[in-house]
């Protein structure tokens, strides 16, 4: 059964000069304390001996693409890098905060060392993983950016409003491949618990096992993260 996910639009995630140097990726820039007052007033498998590549180089040359023309595939390309940008801010601060955060305990509720590597290897593996999928643009259903059936990896169907969506922030195209991203079981092979950000904050208060395994958690952490690294 595919698992869609259905956004409404939402204000653009800019990166600062910051990033750009550090990752020598462009990505288009945007209004940060904006975003995050936004996101803000919105109300705010055995993982023991895996190991995480220390670095990575962020890359979407692996990519392949089914029925897009050559300028929806230089969205997708844009959209992979912000997403990818975006999960290596994840690693970088799940790795500089290993007893929790603020952020963290936002997201994935109090913390719990085993749980913090759930999270740990999912957003290691976005680092790259998206940059070698197949992204397929014959998706019709207007109300969808993106779907996935976690049981086909690496496809990933792009749909109407994924062209409509900001490139980068909470409800955008890079969030929607990092939602769906982790649905496969190659990534962590996350759940739907809890679906949009009311309810993924409660399900972080009541349930921090089913917040490090819900798709809509991963995501919003990792535009959180994306945005205080700035």
């Amino acid at each position: 059964m595919f698992a869609p996910i259905v956004f409404m639009m939402f204000t653009p995630l800019l990166a600062s000069a910051k990033v750009l140097l550090a990752l020598n990726l462009t990505i288009p820039s945007v209004d940060r304390p904006a975003l995050k007052h936004r996101i803000q007033m919105e109300k705010p498998v055995s993982l023991k001996n895996a190991v995480v590549p220390p670095s990575v180089s962020l890359s979407s040359e692996g990519v392949k693409y089914s029925s897009c023309s050559p300028g929806q595939q230089a969205e997708i390309r844009k959209a992979i890098r912000v997403a990818q940008a975006c999960a290596k801010s994840s690693f970088i601060h799940l790795k500089s905060n290993p007893s929790g955060s603020t952020l963290y305990t936002r997201w994935f509720g109090t913390f719990d060392k085993n749980l913090r590597g759930v999270t740990l290897l999912s957003f290691s593996r976005l680092r790259t993983y998206p940059g070698t999928w197949t992204y397929d643009c014959a998706c019709t259903d207007s109300e969808l950016i993106a779907q996935v059936n976690p049981k086909q990896y690496g496809i990933v169907d792009v749909c109407p409003r994924f062209w409509r969506a900001p490139m980068g922030g909470a409800k955008s195209a890079a969030f929607a491949i990092i939602r769906e991203g982790t649905r496969f079981k190659q990534v962590i092979g996350s759940y739907d618990h809890a679906l949009g950000q009311s309810d993924s904050l409660t399900l972080a208060k009541s349930n921090a096992r089913e917040a490090a395994f819900n798709a809509d958690n991963h995501a919003y952490f990792s535009m959180g993260a994306y945005i205080e690294e700035a």
